[in-house]
């Protein structure tokens, strides 16, 4: 498998000493206001690189935006209209329930907190993790299936039974489903998976391949962005991640920015006109206009894992350390003047949208007292609310409509014991539960079927 497997990273660093320990209490490091950054227009600065001339001559895009000498095009950031921005929302798959035109489209990997919260008939006695289900006029069929066997990529030599596809990411925009599609050569090995986007007319049709992606994409004022994986030929073994833009049939693509793969994690967020881009060493963001190219360099702590952008600010999962990505601290940047502010730590999951987040931590850290908790924070006002959700499993949240869901899969010696499934009314303080489902013996991850209750 060793010969078949798709490895995009350059490998695995491992850190032997920690330089330095962030302490948080509810504090962020200020950027040393001593140094400051130079932002400049890239494409200038190439034309000087190819002539030879002027001192960036031969650096890389993110070597250029590290330049400490004095600023020379203020930063600015535009004001989006709400909505401007869908996909992902700071969340690790973006949505797997999305309600439209009338009908209920799930994810495989969500059908049943799909079933257990909307009810309908004819659920799949199969979960299958590369469909889509639609819950139309109260009955479900699948709306659209890729099966492992049926993807085709350049970059897939051939395919093998123990090859996995999963669909997450789901967004609605003028009439067409988009998502992800996930193709898996190696369950339960780590590393890259190849990713594409895919669309589909919302009333039914024909799915179309739009683009090989490396993660979550995002639509930003009627643009498609996404990340593509590109070898350097010039360099031996070399990758890099390519940040693209494109219209929503795939056309026009662009190129945006691009950096080399040597850190596994690849976060990037789009908005008030801008990209914004984990670095290489995992420690650092580089901003980049969307019209002018201009660029802003910003110290970040290390280990990022999520961004997110919304109103002017940037929104960063950091992991509480390289090898545990899963749980981490959320900070908020102001994307113009950097200044940091700690919003939440030991999270295991997020979502933020419309000036609220909501993220679910465990109260305690092991046993039985150890509870799964769900907060919710507006942003804006800094009130709060919490509420015990279970004991510790893992969790899903996002908006639906007005709602908010949250499903927990409680697991027993690692085996999965059942499912349990809130609604919420989304962006109210305090909270308010409008439904619980609670299903025992729930579909395994993967395609086993269901025990009949």
């Amino acid at each position: 498998m060793e010969g078949r497997r798709i490895i995009f990273g350059t490998g695995i660093f491992i850190s032997t000493l920690l330089a330095a320990v962030f302490i948080w209490h509810g504090k962020v490091a200020e950027k040393d206001e001593s140094v400051s950054y130079r932002w400049m227009n890239w494409r200038d600065e190439e034309k000087q690189g190819e002539s030879g001339k002027g001192q960036n001559a031969g650096k890389s895009l993110e070597e250029k935006a590290r330049i400490k000498t004095a600023p020379e095009v203020e930063w600015l950031v535009e004001e989006d209209v709400r909505g401007s921005s869908i996909g992902r929302h700071f969340s690790y798959g973006g949505s797997y329930i999305l309600q439209e035109r009338d009908c209920l489209f799930v994810a495989g990997l969500e059908l049943e907190t799909g079933a257990a919260l909307y009810g309908g008939r004819n659920v799949p006695e199969e979960s299958l993790c590369y469909n889509i289900y639609r819950l139309k006029d109260d009955v479900w069929d699948v709306f659209v299936s890729h099966p492992p066997e049926s993807v085709n990529d350049e970059r897939i030599e051939m395919h093998l039974y123990y090859d996995e596809t999963y669909v997450k990411n789901l967004v609605y925009y003028e009439d067409f489903l988009y998502y992800n599609l996930v193709f898996d050569d190696g369950p339960g090995e780590g590393g890259d998976r190849l990713q594409f986007v895919y669309r589909i007319p919302v009333q039914g049709g024909e799915a179309e391949k739009l683009a090989a992606a490396c993660e979550t994409f995002y639509i930003y004022n009627g643009k498609i962005y996404y990340m593509e994986l590109e070898e350097n030929t010039e360099e031996y073994s070399s990758w890099e991640y390519v940040y693209c833009e494109m219209e929503p049939d795939g056309t026009g693509r662009r190129e945006l920015y691009r950096r080399k793969a040597g850190w596994p994690r690849t976060a990037f967020a789009v908005g008030g006109g801008c990209l914004y881009v984990e670095e290489a060493d995992g420690k650092g963001i580089t901003g980049v206009n969307l019209k002018t190219g201009n660029m802003k360099y910003y110290d970040t702590p290390e280990h990022i894992e999520r961004l997110y952008y919304e109103s002017g600010c940037l929104y960063i999962w950091v992991s509480s350390d390289a090898y545990s990505p899963m749980t981490g601290h959320i900070l908020c940047m102001d994307a113009v003047s950097g200044k940091k502010e700690y919003l939440a730590d030991g999270v295991h999951e997020a979502w933020l949208e419309n000036g609220y987040l909501y993220y679910t931590w465990q109260e305690g850290r092991t046993g039985e007292d150890a509870e799964l908790v769900l907060s919710v924070l507006d942003l804006e006002t800094k009130q709060s609310t919490t509420e015990a959700l279970v004991e510790k499993g893992a969790s899903m949240l996002q908006i639906v409509g007005d709602d908010l869901l949250v499903s927990i899969t409680v697991y027993n010696n690692g085996i999965k014991e059942r499912i349990v499934c809130f609604r919420y009314r989304a962006g109210t303080l305090p909270l308010d539960m409008l439904d619980r489902k609670e299903k025992l013996e729930a579909v395994p991850y993967g395609t086993e079927k269901k025990q009949k209750e």
